[in-house]
């Protein structure tokens, strides 16, 4: 990863239930890629966003 990583909350859907995931990514597009990777494609409720 580069040097500026930062760590972004993407809320989802999955089997119903929303949650929150924290990824460490060097942009928004790259978070998102990495959530679906790791959920199958779940529903996107909110956007990337920067925590810290």
């Amino acid at each position: 990863m580069g040097a500026f990583t930062r760590t972004y909350e993407v809320k989802i859907r999955i089997a119903g239930f929303a949650q929150d995931v924290r990824v460490d990514a060097d942009s928004p597009q790259v978070a998102l890629e990495m959530v679906k990777r790791q959920y199958g494609n779940p529903q996107i409720l909110m956007p990337p966003r920067v925590v810290r």
